[in-house]
C-alpha cells in the first residue's frame, strides 16, 4: 500500500508543481511563494536516517526564512509522526480523499459539445482566475509559474454556455493516470450539470490522449464534489492530510483602528473564494465595514455580509458554513442578521488565518441595504471619508489608543448621527439618478 501512494504522491507532483524543491534526508519541502497547500508542503515519502525531532527543527527554520509555516504532508500510514507532530502544536488542516476512476468512458459528441480543449493554459487562464477568484496578481503570477513547469502531458478544459466560458478544468497525464484538477465552475450557474458536463468531457479527452485511469483530489468536507465524482464513479483509495501549527489570533481586547490596509481587500477576496467553494446555492457576498473603503481607518477585521435573494435558502447555507467550521450565533440583536464565528474545531487555513465578522441576511433586510448604501457613499465622496476619519482620530485622541471600550462606546454616540446623515445623502443621490 505504502508503495502505491507513494506512486500516486510523485505523479501528482509532477502535475501540480512547485517551484522549488529541497532534499532533506528522505523528505521533500516545496516552496511557491506560498500559493497552495501542496506546493509548500513537505512530503515525508522516503526513509530518512536523522532524528525526527531535528528534522521537524530544521523544516520550520526553512520555510520561516520563507515567511512561511511548515506545513507537513502526512498520508495513511504517517500516523504515529501525525501524534508526534499534534504534541508539538501541529493541527490536522485539509483532510482529503484520493479517489480513482478505472472505466474511462470513450470520448464523442455528446461529451465535447461546447467545450474547447487546449494543451496550453494562456486562453484558458483568465477564467479559471475569474471563477476561482484569484485576484492577487502576486498569486496569479506564481500559478503561471507554477504551469510552465509541469513536464507531462496536459490539456487545458473549457466548458461554454449561453455564449460564454462558465467552467474550466485541466489534466495532467503520467504513467496512464489522468489527475483531474482545477476544477471550478461560475457561481452564477451552479446546479445545472455543468461541472458534471465539465469533468466528463476532460475524462474523455484524457483517454484520447493514453490515459487509462483517472484520479482526482477532493477535500472531505466538501459532499457537493464528493457526491458528483461518486456519480461518475471515482472511488476512493487512501486519504492524506496536513499537519500546520495552529495559527494564534491577535488579542483583540485592546484593538482600536489602524490606518488603510490594501491588504483588506485581498484579504476579502481570499475569504469569498473560500466560502463560495463550500455554499452550494448561488449567494451574493459584500465587503462591508470600514475595511471595505480605502483609504478609512478601521479596526483590520474583515466585515462581511452574505446576502440571499431567497431567505427559504438560510438553513442550508447555515449547513453549508457550520460544515467548514462555523457556528450560528443568532442575531446578535439585529433582527434579520444572522451572525456566525469560527469554532476552531475545524481548522481552515484561510478562514483561520484572516479575523473576520460573517453575517448572513436577506437582500432585503433594511441593515443589509443601510451599510451597502454607506460603504458605497463614502467609496465615492472622498470628504465624507476624511470627515469620518476625522470623528474616528478625535475620539481616538479623547480615549486613547488603547481604550477599546470607550472608543466603542464613544463611537456609538458620534457616529449614528454621521451614519443617518450619510444614509439620507445617498437615498437622496439615488432619486436624482
Amino acid at each position: 500500500m505504502k508503495n502505491q501512494i507513494r506512486f500516486f504522491e510523485e505523479i501528482a507532483a509532477n502535475a501540480h508543481v512547485a517551484l522549488n524543491v529541497m532534499q532533506y534526508d528522505g523528505w521533500l519541502m516545496r516552496f511557491a511563494n506560498g500559493y497552495s497547500g501542496r506546493a509548500n508542503s513537505i512530503s515525508v515519502l522516503y526513509p530518512s536516517t536523522l532524528p525526527v525531532e531535528e528534522k521537524v527543527a530544521y523544516c520550520e527554520k526553512c520555510y520561516a526564512k520563507q515567511g512561511l509555516p511548515a506545513n507537513f504532508k502526512l498520508t495513511q500510514g504517517d500516523e504515529d509522526f501525525s501524534d508526534f507532530l499534534a504534541a508539538r502544536g501541529y493541527k490536522v488542516v485539509t483532510p482529503t480523499d484520493i479517489m480513482i476512476l478505472d472505466d474511462l468512458a470513450v470520448g464523442g459528441e455528446a461529451f465535447f459539445a461546447d467545450c474547447v480543449f487546449s494543451d496550453k493554459p494562456d486562453e484558458w487562464l483568465p477564467y479559471f482566475f475569474e471563477y476561482e477568484n484569484l485576484t492577487n496578481e502576486k498569486n496569479q503570477n506564481t500559478f503561471r509559474q507554477m504551469l510552465s513547469k509541469v513536464m507531462v502531458d496536459t490539456i487545458y478544459c473549457s466548458v461554454i454556455y449561453k455564449g460564454r466560458v462558465v467552467a474550466c478544468a485541466a489534466t495532467a497525464i503520467e504513467h496512464g493516470y489522468a489527475l483531474i484538477h482545477y476544477v471550478v465552475v461560475d457561481s452564477t450557474v451552479r446546479g445545472l450539470g455543468l461541472g458534471e458536463k465539465l469533468c466528463r468531457a476532460i475524462i474523455a479527452k484524457a483517454k484520447e490522449h493514453g490515459a487509462e485511469h483517472a484520479y482526482l483530489q477532493v477535500v472531505q468536507t466538501n459532499g457537493i464534489a464528493m457526491n458528483l465524482y461518486k456519480k461518475l464513479g471515482f472511488k476512493k483509495f487512501y486519504s492524506y492530510w496536513y499537519m500546520k501549527k495552529a495559527i494564534t489570533c491577535p488579542d483583540k481586547t485592546n484593538m482600536v483602528v489602524v490606518e488603510y490596509n490594501k491588504r483588506w481587500t485581498e484579504d476579502f477576496s481570499l475569504i469569498k473564494a473560500e466560502l463560495m467553494k463550500w455554499i452550494s446555492l448561488p449567494v451574493i457576498v459584500q465587503h462591508v465595514g470600514s475595511t471595505s473603503i480605502p483609504g478609512m481607518m478601521a479596526k483590520p477585521i474583515i466585515d462581511i455580509d452574505i446576502a440571499l435573494e431567497n431567505w427559504a435558502d438560510f438553513e442550508k447555507v447555515k449547513k453549508d458554513l457550520q460544515k467548514i467550521g462555523y457556528e450560528h450565533e443568532g442575531d446578535l440583536g439585529i433582527k434579520g442578521r444572522e451572525a456566525f464565528a469560527r469554532t476552531g474545531a475545524i481548522y481552515n487555513e484561510v478562514l483561520d488565518k484572516i479575523d473576520h465578522h460573517l453575517y448572513v441576511c436577506s437582500v432585503e433586510n433594511e441593515e443589509y441595504k443601510r451599510h451597502v448604501l454607506f460603504r458605497d457613499y463614502l467609496r465615492n465622496h472622498d470628504d465624507a471619508r476624511d470627515l469620518y476619519n476625522k470623528i474616528k482620530q478625535e475620539i481616538l485622541t479623547e480615549v486613547g489608543q488603547d481604550n477599546r471600550a470607550g472608543y466603542v462606546q464613544m463611537k456609538e454616540e458620534k457616529y449614528k448621527t454621521f451614519f443617518e446623515n450619510i444614509i439620507s445623502k445617498a437615498k437622496n443621490l439615488a432619486v436624482q439618478k
